[in-house]
């Protein structure tokens, strides 16, 4: 399994921000499914699921489908999306087969909200797809849990995997930040 780390929001609450961690196994080439929780520890809680698609599927989608999907280029290239405890060869490698994915995320338990338990609907997550979408806070709040972060470097590295742009129905709410 794969351990790949991002910032989301939700969809509906743009200012409600957390970082997720997502467990992750291929089911084909185009195709990853995660299971997200609310840390890197043996403590952490299931709080949802992200599947991740390449560009490929996205286009195949239907019009009215491919607003539930998030971009993952801006995520790869801000920094807020890595994969960390992989040497850097490697994430880099693995970067460059993801920036120009699509993910589809749900929460089914509201941890920030301090919930006891998974309740509610299901919510929505997206990402930023711009600088100044994100509350720097989440950049600082992971150096608690991963000291050698350096978010300058992770950019650097990423700056040089070549990318598209994503595609124009993508990211649902992420113009209301």
């Amino acid at each position: 399994k794969l351990h790949m780390c991002g910032f989301a929001f939700y969809k509906d609450d743009p200012k409600r921000q957390v970082e997720l961690h997502h467990f992750c196994s291929s089911i084909n080439d185009e195709v990853i499914q995660c299971c997200v929780f609310d840390g890197p520890g043996s403590n952490a809680k299931l709080v949802g699921i992200e599947y991740v698609i390449s560009q490929n599927i996205f286009d195949t989608l239907p019009a009215d489908e491919k607003k539930y999907w998030h971009s993952h280029q801006y995520d790869f290239l801000s920094g807020s999306f890595m994969i960390p405890g992989i040497p850097d060869v490697a994430e880099k490698s693995l970067v460059r087969d993801l920036i120009n994915s699509y993910g589809k995320t749900y929460l089914l338990w509201q941890f920030d909200k301090g919930d006891r338990l998974p309740l509610g609907e299901p919510q929505l997550m997206m990402v930023a797809t711009k600088d100044g979408q994100w509350n720097d806070k989440l950049f600082e709040q992971r150096t608690q849990w991963l000291p050698s972060f350096d978010r300058e470097k992770v950019i650097q590295n990423h700056s040089q995997i070549p990318h598209t742009e994503p595609r124009q129905q993508a990211d649902w709410g992420a113009h209301m930040i």
